[in-house]
């Protein structure tokens, strides 16, 4: 891979960069990830809670939820997914289902 290289002139002029390569970045291939499957059967029952995990703490519940919530979770990234994390028998449980998002009717 070619790297550009940027010279500082001291008079305060705009350094001069050479070796740049003005391209597009490639475009991400969107493989689905570990929880694929889990998206998939939450679609097809929308509105539906289903326990998915459970940690021995709420912040790692927490953390999990959130990462569902905003997408880092590439299966999850689609939008219409709600978390909730509830304490049951000493676990933090992730309860999560798929509410879609409902189109604008134009008139």
């Amino acid at each position: 891979m070619n790297t550009a290289t940027v010279t500082v002139l001291r008079n305060d002029q705009t350094p001069t960069p050479s070796g740049l390569v003005w391209e597009e970045p490639p475009t991400k291939t969107g493989q689905p990830g570990k929880y694929a499957g889990v998206a998939a059967a939450l679609q097809e029952r929308p509105g539906q809670w289903a326990f998915v995990r459970a940690y021995p703490t709420y912040k790692k519940a927490g953390g999990f939820a959130g990462a569902v919530r905003t997408g880092k979770l590439i299966d999850f990234r689609s939008g219409g997914f709600e978390c909730r994390v509830v304490t049951v028998d000493g676990q933090a449980r992730v309860y999560i289902r798929f509410q879609p998002v409902a189109e604008a009717v134009s008139s």
